[in-house]
């Protein structure tokens, strides 16, 4: 139920999320920003049924801070990129 949810149902609801396997490395857990995202999303669940549907009063985001770490994207050498454009791949290969 909405009224069940509280910084304290956020914080074990993260806890939950950190324990769950990547979908592409099932070996690892969730990564901090694929936690960040699912809470996102979440928060914008509790923000539509307080501002639009008023099913809540308050937002238990309003005290709760998401995390986020910040990565670095590698980018391909031009030997890599020449390589990929040099494959022989049937047409509509994705």
């Amino acid at each position: 139920m909405f009224a069940d949810i509280d910084s304290a149902y956020l914080k074990r609801f993260e806890t939950y999320l950190s324990k769950l396997p990547n979908e592409r490395i099932p070996e690892q857990r969730l990564s901090v920003n694929a936690i960040h995202a699912e809470m996102k999303t979440f928060r914008a669940i509790l923000n539509r049924a307080r501002n639009i549907d008023r099913l809540i009063q308050v937002n238990p985001f309003e005290s709760y801070k998401l995390k986020l770490e910040k990565t670095s994207k590698d980018k391909l050498s031009r030997e890599e990129l020449k390589a990929i454009l040099e494959l022989d791949l049937p047409e509509g290969n994705r």
